[in-house]
């Protein structure tokens, strides 16, 4: 097992985290990011590392922190789970292309918001209940019985200590959003803001624990167990992530975020995110008539509805940070 994905997720997580808030990131978030890179450049012979040298590769381009994250989650489940027996995918690779950009248009949206006075306690809260729902679905949601397993059959791992700590981090990111949701509902209400801001920062916390304790016992006990589950563990550091860049953004000190977003590039990527999900959806198809001898697999449905994401981003209406989510979330469900 290689150890240069591992320190690609490394230096592409601490791109991600070094960023002042939301905000440009400056010259250190793009030199890490392009050393994450770099270290992904010897493994790029297999094709299963395609997607994530195309995350990778945005990630440098945009130096900003969401793209840095996925980036970070790519380069972590390709180490956990190595894809040596992946067929070359021209899709796979756009599709990742994409979900670079849709996270860097998207990251320009909250930045934009951000600037216009909106109150970050939404960001924190959309991070908690990500948190939530992905320790909520690890192990078909043992979590919610105190319980966490890695694999399945004979080379199961059990983790009892992992999913304790992990079952408080449920508990504590859940009561966190609520409280962080009374707030921008209530802001009259007393103490609903300093109490699920405390409440969050101790969730981040203890999905620290809880992911680092599951990936040290699944790596010195059960490699093989913990490549069956990289999803749900990389899922769930994602979330974390997630959850520490919305902290961070609701506890910077005001002007942290840049005071002029630039919203015509954010417009740009969002149309070239959307052209490239289009043209990973027809590669899509193409190479499932070459291969299976039908395009009619789910993997071809799963990239036309990202590219269908990717159209009703552009509309000017409302709701456009929900649409650029939800492109980016079908850019990344088709990487998985």
């Amino acid at each position: 097992m290689s150890l240069l994905p591992a320190l690609a997720a490394l230096l592409l997580g601490g791109a991600a985290l070094s960023g002042p808030g939301t905000g440009p990131s400056p010259g250190v978030t793009r030199l890490l990011a392009a050393l994450g890179a770099l270290a992904l450049m010897p493994g790029i012979t297999e094709p299963g590392s395609w997607p994530v040298a195309a995350l990778a590769a945005g990630a440098v381009a945009l130096a900003t922190p969401l793209p840095c994250l996925l980036a970070a989650g790519g380069a972590a489940h390709l180490y956990l789970r190595p894809a040596v027996t992946a067929e070359p995918s021209a899709a796979l690779a756009l599709a990742g292309l994409a979900a670079a950009l849709a996270a860097g248009s998207l990251s320009a949206e909250a930045r934009a918001r951000l600037s216009g006075g909106a109150d970050a306690a939404a960001l924190a809260a959309a991070g908690g209940a990500a948190l939530c729902l992905s320790v909520a679905t690890l192990d078909g949601g043992r979590v919610l019985r105190w319980g966490l397993g890695l694999g399945s059959g004979p080379a199961r791992l059990e983790l009892p200590g992992a999913g304790l700590l992990l079952g408080l981090t449920l508990l504590a990111s859940w009561a966190g959003t609520v409280s962080l949701s009374a707030h921008l509902l209530a802001p009259s209400a007393t103490g609903a803001r300093t109490l699920g801001e405390r409440l969050l920062i101790l969730a981040g916390g203890l999905a620290s624990l809880g992911i680092g304790f599951t990936l040290f016992a699944g790596l010195s006990r059960g490699p093989e167990a913990l490549a069956e589950s990289a999803t749900g563990v990389v899922g769930c550091s994602l979330a974390a992530g997630l959850l520490v860049l919305g902290l961070k953004a609701l506890l910077a000190p005001k002007g942290a975020v840049d005071p002029t977003p630039r919203q015509t590039g954010a417009g740009f990527g969002e149309r070239l995110a959307a052209l490239l999900a289009l043209l990973a959806a027809a590669a899509a198809g193409g190479e499932g008539w070459l291969r299976p001898g039908t395009y009619a697999t789910p993997f071809v449905s799963a990239a036309v509805a990202a590219g269908i994401l990717g159209l009703s981003a552009l509309e000017p209406s409302r709701l456009v940070l929900t649409r650029r989510a939800a492109f980016l979330a079908g850019l990344v469900f088709l990487l998985l």
